[in-house]
């Protein structure tokens, strides 16, 4: 992120060098500019700095906050040799509404408000208004008002500043004629039909090159592959002439027989497939190769192809090049016996399980697979090296026809050498201390005296890694080494070691947090979701855990999380600070869904919902639903016989608030509560029934919640044919509940029960 207007001014600095640490932090800002956020901010990130590097360093952080405009601070001594430090924050004007008037036409400019700079609820920048003159003018030239003139004009309001954008598209091209360049004449009324909806409005040439494209891929699929259209719009005699040229070139048609294994559609799409990445000169061997593989995939290897070429001209004076394919289909090969020879470790007992568990479709049934068996050979080496035989050979497989069978099936053999196996001797971390490397040993899967699996290396590494930067080494790194030296043999080859050597640095601490990119949700729906406190490890798992928590809030798009070093200056500890980036998602929802179901009859929903209420994650939401069946057959005689078709309707609103008064209560509740009303008909009556259901949730660390709900329900029933349906009744309960959740990651589990 750059900064353009962050001005820092050092006014004493004369005896800081030796100052113990920063004892208070104070921001001015101008008048009429709240600064209560910035102060908490800024007491965060600066207090207690040991360092005039690190004050440096946690101011650089703050100017990464996209509220500030400007910054000045002044650095001062006290008598007790404690700093003081002055912060002078100009805030950037908030938008509080931005308005886009369009003086002389009648073009829809709300597509291009959505992608201004300039942002509702965003900050006010000078920079922004050049950029959003480009993309007015270049949205409005692209469609037809190429002389377009933009003006902006800001006024106050109570939450900032309205941006007024007054747009004068000028005067429209429009086309006065069409002028079609096309090599087949059969042709050019389809195509100008095409382009003649362009002449009813302004120029647009998003929607020529549309057409363009559209025509060209509809030509293909009539054998045109070579088509290439284009409009342009040129002047002819102070006229707008939409000039067009369509090249289409030969048609290609085809003919297929032989064939049983396969349609006519499923050939001619494969060949029109890759006849998008290949030349015309290069059409017979498409053809060729896109039906073997087709017969390939499917166990037929000896399929033959033959084409006759026949160049004409129809009556419409369109030239056809016509493909006639012959294809000759043979019997699937069939599959004799797999075998391995050279193999001691692996028997063969254990290669037909290994076949047997691997094995694609057509070796399962007993057909020959040439893909299965020329990666099986890979499949085949690396099982070999997971079990220490690191020099291990496997030939590509050898086909041959079986000896006294029928000519059709094939024998499988593969050869290995497998030379000898290599057992771990020994497992080092140089650079770590020994209680650490105890946890990392206990944490790979290489084990001391258990074989070599290369294949396990690189991730071991990285676990082991991890387990340093969880331990509070979230710098640490592999030190330099050539990726022959991690693992060592013996002059045998019989034994090797395991040598990882690491740079550990700094152990690091939480300093603070910046959220940035949320103009309409506050920071402290954010800030309320980060568990680490001021001089916490920082670990990978705590930052993912972060991230985790953000993305399920369902408000943001995209959440970024950086680490900047805020704090250095001490021999054995970083401090660390997150950059927080947000993109917000649109907060509200509305639909209407009609339908029709063959028990409720006709039906309609509504629903409207927010879910960001006031920038505090609190959602509301209201549905309402409506049916009336008309089928009576379900009620009993009398209601059935009454025919009455009675509307049956439901509405209910709700409430969420994920943090229900955490400055009084001190830590976080879920609150929900819902409310409907709902028109029912049952077999023998009717039924008004109301309901009421608060809800409170708490989760206890990471696997435990706990909830209770109270519920009452207030239900009248009428239009009874029994006299003891016709009756009213209430119903309270309260119902208490507890989950577990082991999941390794609510959003995206890999494992774990819930």
């Amino acid at each position: 992120m750059v900064i353009l207007r962050a001005l820092i001014f050092i006014l004493s600095l004369s005896s800081v060098v030796f100052a113990a640490e920063v004892e208070s932090v104070s921001v001015t800002c101008p008048a009429q500019t709240s600064c209560d956020e910035l102060q908490v901010r800024a007491q965060n990130l600066l207090e207690r700095k040991t360092s005039r590097s690190d004050i440096e360093s946690g101011i650089e952080f703050l100017l990464l906050d996209q509220s500030i405009d400007k910054l000045s601070y002044k650095l001062l001594e006290d008598n007790n040799g404690k700093w003081k430090l002055n912060l002078t924050i100009v805030p950037k004007l908030r938008i509080s509404e931005v308005r886009v008037n369009n003086l002389t036409s009648s073009i829809d400019l709300s597509p291009v408000q959505t992608i201004l700079p300039l942002k509702e609820s965003g900050f006010y920048e000078a920079d922004q208004l050049p950029e959003s003159e480009r993309i007015i003018k270049d949205y409005l030239s692209d469609r037809g008002f190429p002389n377009s003139k933009v003006n902006f004009s800001t006024s106050s309001s109570e939450d900032g500043i309205v941006m007024e954008i007054a747009v004068d598209p000028g005067k429209g091209i429009y086309i006065s004629s069409m002028v079609l360049d096309c090599d087949v004449k059969a042709f050019e009324s389809e195509i100008l039909t095409e382009f003649s909806v362009l002449m009813s409005t302004t120029w647009n040439s998003s929607d020529a090159k549309k057409t363009s494209e559209r025509l060209e891929q509809l030509f293909f699929t009539k054998g045109f592959w070579g088509a290439d259209i284009e409009a342009a719009l040129i002047q002819v005699n102070g006229g707008n002439v939409l000039n067009i040229s369509a090249k289409l070139g030969k048609q290609y048609l085809f003919s297929f027989s032989g064939m049983k294994a396969f349609g006519r559609g499923e050939i001619l799409n494969k060949i029109r497939e890759r006849a998008k990445s290949s030349s015309a000169s290069q059409i017979n061997e498409t053809i060729i190769s896109s039906i073997e593989d087709l017969y390939d995939a499917v166990g037929h290897y000896k399929v033959s192809t033959k084409i006759r070429v026949v160049e004409s001209v129809d009556k419409l004076e369109v030239r056809r090049t016509e493909f006639y394919v012959e294809i000759t289909e043979r019997k699937k090969t069939k599959l004799g016996s797999i075998s391995l020879e050279g193999n001691h470790f692996i028997d063969n007992n254990e290669f037909d399980k290994l076949i047997d568990q691997e094995c694609s479709v057509l070796v399962c049934r007993g057909y020959y697979d040439r893909k299965f068996f020329v990666d099986f050979s890979d499949k085949l080496r690396r099982n070999y090296l997971k079990s220490g035989f690191v020099m291990a050979n496997v030939t590509a497989p050898e086909i041959r026809r079986a000896d006294n069978e029928s000519d059709d099936k094939l024998n499988v053999r593969y050869i290995v050498l497998e030379n000898q196996k290599v057992e771990i001797s020994r497992i080092e971390f140089p650079g770590v201390p020994a209680d650490l490397s105890l946890k990392i040993i206990d944490r790979i899967k290489l084990k001391q005296g258990q074989p070599l699996d290369v294949t396990q290396v690189e991730s071991d590494m990285n676990t082991a890694l991890e387990v340093l930067r969880e331990e509070g080494y979230f710098f640490a790194r592999f030190a330099q080494i050539r990726d022959s030296k991690v693992v060592r043999y013996g002059r045998s080859f019989q034994t090797a070691q395991i040598v990882i050597p690491f740079e550990l640095g700094k152990k690091t601490y939480f300093d603070g947090i910046l959220v940035t990119g949320n103009t309409q949700t506050k920071s402290v729906v954010v800030e309320r979701e980060v568990d680490l406190a001021k001089g916490d490890l920082v670990t990978s798992s705590a930052i993912n855990r972060l991230r985790d928590r953000l993305v399920s809030l369902g408000l943001f798009a995209n959440v970024n999380i950086t680490p900047f070093l805020t704090q250095s200056s001490q021999l054995d500890q970083y401090w660390l600070s997150f950059l927080i980036e947000v993109k917000e998602r649109n907060f509200g929802l509305g639909e209407i869904a009609p339908g029709y179901r063959t028990d409720l009859g006709p039906k309609a929903s509504f629903q409207l919902a927010y879910n960001n209420v006031q920038g505090m994650n609190r959602t509301v939401s209201f549905k309402a639903q409506t049916n009336i069946r008309l089928n009576t057959d379900e009620f009993d005689s009398r209601r059935s016989k009454e025919g009455h078709r009675k509307p049956e309707f439901s509405t209910e609103v709700s409430y969420r608030d994920p943090w229900l008064f955490p400055k009084v209560i001190g830590s976080k509740w879920e609150f929900e509560f819902s409310a409907s009303f709902k028109r029912q008909r049952f077999f023998g009556f009717d039924a008004d029934i109301f309901r009421i259901g608060p809800r409170l949730t708490k989760q206890f660390g990471d696997h435990l919640t706990t909830s209770v709900r109270y519920q009452f329900e207030d239900i009248s029933q009428f239009d009874a044919t029994e006299s003891k349906d016709q009756d009213s009744f209430q119903i309270g309960g309260i119902t208490p509940s507890i989950s577990l959740d082991y999941r390794d990651n609510p959003i995206i589990p890999t494992k774990g029960a819930f």
